[in-house]
């Protein structure tokens, strides 16, 4: 899961300079959903995301 991590989850929560609080959560809610998208099409399965 690293790779996904690194191209979903990570990008999102260190880009926040300048950001207001709810434009950083927004960014961080789309990542993980993009996570658990990326997790269930290799996985095939759900899961906890």
């Amino acid at each position: 899961m690293d790779s996904n991590d690194c191209q979903t989850i990570i990008p999102a929560a260190r880009d926040t300079g300048g950001r207001s609080t709810a434009e950083i959560l927004g960014a961080i809610n789309a990542a993980a959903a993009q996570f658990g998208k990326n997790a269930k099409a290799k996985f095939q399965r759900g899961g906890e995301w």
